[in-house]
């Protein structure tokens, strides 16, 4: 007895695919990602600034009290690419903001508030994932 199996579809198609369907797929989540972001972080995040950092602020003649938008460096820093999400503002010591901010800190000893405990706040968020674009790619990919 001979069996015999045919498909309508190629998994070395889908194979082939692959790749460019992880790029698409990473490059829309990222800029769904970068979107929420930015949203999360116009919108404020906890903790809200404390009165000393208010007052940091006052002091340099930056006005506003929505935590990780004083000058809006780190906010417009947010972009995405076919890598993912990214994230380049810096701080006067090349230190990383954003990465320091998401995680919290203790601020340097000769800051305008030494030693103080700074509570993280992770401005970054995930964006919708689109499962129907990527079931069709799928899909698509695997058509003889």
């Amino acid at each position: 007895m001979k069996i015999s199996i045919k498909t309508n579809f190629s998994f070395a198609k889908l194979a082939d695919k692959i790749p460019d369907i992880i790029s698409s797929i990473t490059s829309n989540a990222a800029k769904s990602s970068a979107k929420e972001s930015r949203k999360a972080i116009k919108s404020g995040l906890s903790p809200p600034l404390e009165k000393s950092t208010m007052n940091v602020r006052k002091s340099r003649g930056i006005s506003g009290s929505t935590p990780l938008f004083a000058t809006g460096t780190l906010y417009n820093s947010i972009t995405s690419s076919k890598e993912g999400l990214t994230f380049g503002a810096f701080d006067k010591k090349g230190e990383e903001y954003g990465n320091l901010q998401r995680t919290g800190f203790i601020t340097k000893s000769n800051s305008m508030i030494p030693n103080k405990t700074v509570p993280a706040r992770d401005f970054v968020k995930i964006g919708k994932f689109d499962t129907k674009n990527l079931t069709n790619k799928i899909i698509k990919a695997l058509r003889k």
